[in-house]
């Protein structure tokens, strides 16, 4: 059944679907008694039922305020124009909304059954292709959004689509790739046609397609050449004159050339410059066969001629070297090394101060360098700790005199080269009790005996302190490395080998070693 809108009043019944009337029925009961002047009269009874005897299909009541329509009796024709809303129309199973390339399905009745977004290649707002250019041709340009772009298949080829995979296949339907024959005659005969080599005109005739020579020489006589036909005629003269060079001959040589050519050949005698120059150089009537003995005599017999003779040559020899033009007594000696101890001649200066030289070292007196060495430090720096019955190796850090370089200092330790050398020394110690101090030679891995010195201070006395002094002598035949070393019985922190005086100005020397380098 279809729900409908029943209203009823006094008189009616009228059955309404929207906003649609579909059947009033009207009754009259009997009336009412009146009532009297200006009062309402009395409802008259209810009037008996109505039905639709015809149809049967609509039953009205009094019983009450709801009436049913049986299906299918109302026709279209029944319904009024544009009187059934969107709220009177069934639901389908399309979702309400906006839908983007819409794909839908309409049924027999006009109502869209489902609905979906689909795709795009483009802009719905363009055209499905702009301009379509081709070199050499005109464009092709669409002419609105639904223009359609065909592509047509010329001689021998073949446009296949294929929808599915969205291809379009142009394939060549003429397989034959070779010229024809007139094809490959209008290709030579442009080539040729109209070109004119040495005496020869080329024409093409398409007609009969053949090429035309015609030789435009009216000079028909040749002879032959290395190089085929030629108009220049190679006559027996010509050949007389060949025969006449020889090969590899020039005609463009210089002077210079020719004459480079000429004296680079053996056995030609050929006049050089420097033969020309040899030959200036030679006086006039000089001869070449004047002996050593000839040419002695005529230089001897020159004036002027400052000859060497023989005699200048014995009296050379009889002169000493380095001889000088003093006059000198025979009774002078010149003897370096005064070899003859001659009782009754004296020596010449120069002997004696060399013979001197060579047994004095040079110098005077016993000593001829002096060198020395020391451990200076600042005013206020302490010596430094000495160790609990430990030989410990002495600071020397400062060369202070040594102008001959008999000494060389590195690391606490002083080289001596070859020679006799005397060596003292002095160094310091405080509370250390029993001290020891001796010069060691490093070189020979022992203790220099003569240099060895000792000594003692109490070590509760805060004021208790002395030196250590040694020497020794020495001879050596080549480099020799030495130190000073030291032996303390107790330790003593700081101050141990030696208390700063503090006096600003003034550096504290702990330790030096003098050497004296022996003639």
């Amino acid at each position: 059944m279809t729900s409908v809108n029943v209203t009823e009043d006094k008189y009616s019944v009228t059955v309404t679907e929207g906003a649609t009337t579909v059947v009033t029925v009207k009754a009259v009961g009997p009336q009412g008694v009146a009532g009297a002047d200006g009062a309402q009269g009395a409802t008259g009874a209810q009037g008996p039922a109505v039905s639709d005897g015809d149809k049967g299909d609509i039953i009205v009541s009094n019983s009450g305020a709801t009436y049913t329509v049986d299906s299918g009796v109302i026709s279209t024709a029944k319904i009024a124009d544009d009187s059934v809303t969107a709220d009177k129309l069934a639901n389908t199973a399309v979702s309400a909304g906006s839908y983007t390339n819409a794909d839908i399905t309409v049924d027999a009745q006009g109502r869209v059954t489902s609905a979906s977004s689909g795709s795009s290649s483009g802009e719905t707002n363009q055209n499905a292709f702009s301009t379509i250019a081709v070199s050499g041709q005109s464009n092709v340009a669409a002419d609105s959004a639904t223009d359609t772009f065909t592509f047509v298949a010329g001689t021998n080829v073949t446009i296949t689509t294929d929808a599915a995979n969205d291809t379009i296949t142009i394939t060549a339907g003429d397989t034959n790739t070779q010229l024809t024959t007139e094809e490959v005659q209008d290709i030579i005969g442009a080539m040729v046609s109209s070109n004119t080599e040495t005496n020869i005109a080329v024409t093409y005739d398409d007609t009969n397609g053949k090429l035309n020579f015609a030789s435009t020489d009216t000079n028909t006589t040749y002879s032959v050449g290395d190089g085929g036909l030629t108009q220049n005629n190679f006559t027996n003269t010509l050949k007389t004159k060949l025969d006449g060079i020889e090969a590899s001959a020039t005609a463009d040589q210089t002077g210079a050339e020719i004459k480079s050519a000429y004296e680079g050949e053996s056995d030609t005698n050929a006049f050089t410059d420097a033969e020309k120059t040899k030959l200036s150089g030679v006086e006039a009537s000089a001869t070449a066969d004047q002996t050593a003995a000839e040419i002695r005599t005529l230089v001897e017999s020159a004036s002027d001629s400052n000859v060497f003779t023989d005699a200048d040559h014995t009296k050379l020899d009889g002169i000493a070297a380095s001889a000088n033009n003093y006059s000198i007594s025979t009774d002078l000696l010149d003897e370096d090394n005064m070899a003859s101890d001659s009782a009754t001649k004296v020596p010449s200066q120069q002997s004696v101060k060399a013979y001197v030289d060579a047994n004095s070292g040079g110098g005077s007196g016993l000593f001829t360098s002096y060198a020395r060495l020391s451990d200076t430090k600042a005013y206020n720096v302490s010596g430094g700790s000495a160790s609990s019955g430990t030989i410990q190796i002495r600071t020397l850090n400062t060369e202070d005199f040594d102008p001959d370089g008999i000494v060389s200092l590195s690391s606490n330790q002083f080289t001596l080269g070859a020679g006799t050398y005397f060596m003292k020394y002095r160094t310091t110690y405080m509370q250390t009790d029993r001290s020891l101090a001796y010069i060691q030679d490093i070189t020979a891995s022992s203790t220099i005996q003569s240099s060895v010195s000792h000594g003692y201070s109490i070590d509760s006395s805060a004021d208790d302190g002395d030196s250590l002094i040694g020497s020794c002598r020495v001879t050596i035949s080549s480099d020799n490395v030495y130190e000073l070393r030291h032996y303390t019985q107790t330790a003593r922190a700081t101050y141990g080998l030696g208390l700063a005086h503090s006096v600003s100005g003034i550096n504290n020397i702990y330790t030096f070693v003098e050497i004296y380098k022996e003639s």
